[in-house]
């Protein structure tokens, strides 16, 4: 065993006792939860990951509501978990709607997150340059290319600064 298997019997051990204490369906499972699953993406075992993830988001959404900041944030993460591992359209779908619930919320207490979605954000939009077209000087944006920069965009607002 390695230090990741280790990390992640431990993980699945303490998911098991807090479901018998506190029961299945209680947000510190899902917190968990989310931590095992930024664990396996770490080793790119992201369809587990993801499934982690979407477990989580449940009982957040179930115990603490769809604008609580634990769910914001799983979203998030998992949104940036689903690009890592190529699915672009969904995991720009789960980023676009946590940050849509933010500007909706006007504010987010988990400043952490917000900078490093917002730096990978960044990131992706570094990667999928632009592409011109051959028509002088006009450019091509792709939808997510546009969402990222809104992303950007928003996440600069002073909130963030």
């Amino acid at each position: 065993m390695n230090n990741f298997d280790d990390a992640t019997h431990m993980f699945r051990k303490s998911i098991l006792i807090t479901k018998k204490i506190s029961g299945g369906d209680h947000p510190v499972v899902a917190r968990k939860m989310s931590h095992m699953s930024s664990l396996l993406a770490l080793q790119t075992l992201y369809r587990e990951a993801i499934a982690g993830y979407v477990t989580a988001i449940n009982i957040f959404e179930q115990s603490l509501g769809h604008h609580s900041a634990e769910t914001l944030t799983a979203k998030g993460e998992l949104g940036m978990i689903m690009l890592s591992a190529g699915n672009e359209e969904e995991g720009l779908g789960m980023i676009e709607e946590a940050v849509a619930v933010l500007r909706f919320c006007g504010g987010y207490d988990d400043s952490a997150t917000m900078l490093k979605l917002r730096k990978y954000l960044l990131e992706h939009s570094k990667t999928n340059n632009n592409s011109s077209s051959s028509s002088g000087s006009s450019v091509v944006v792709s939808n997510s290319k546009r969402f990222v920069y809104s992303c950007v965009c928003l996440l600069d607002d002073d909130n963030f600064s």
